[in-house]
């Protein structure tokens, strides 16, 4: 999961990610507390349009993944085992699994 670029947190199978799902939770709320999601969003639609989809996690992506672990608030991840949860529905599901599309297609020039 990519925070434009800034900060990335990785999630691989066979280790504990629940650091990395503490971290993005608590980036998500604090994300949503600030008021920014609106700014993100017409940012993201505009990057869409731009230059294509993403081809990482994005805050619409980990918010589906949350309510899917039924994780509401920051507290929650402080029950036992909402955390493991999270990181395996992360690492189960199609969220944030780097699908980079980009490339050079070559087509020959018309003779």
């Amino acid at each position: 999961m990519s925070w434009f670029g800034q900060i990335d947190i990785t999630f691989s199978p066979g280790r504990g990610n629940s650091f990395g799902a503490a971290c993005a939770t608590v980036l998500y709320f604090a994300f949503l507390k600030g008021g920014q999601a609106p700014v993100y969003e017409s940012l993201d639609r505009l990057l869409n349009m731009l230059v294509g989809p993403p081809d990482n996690m994005t805050f619409h992506d980990l918010g589906t993944a949350l309510k899917a672990c039924k994780i509401e608030s920051i507290a929650d991840i402080l029950v036992k085992g909402k955390l493991g949860a999270l990181a395996n529905t992360i690492m189960s599901a199609d969220y944030g699994k780097q699908s980079i599309s980009s490339g050079i297609n070559m087509v020959p020039l018309a003779r």
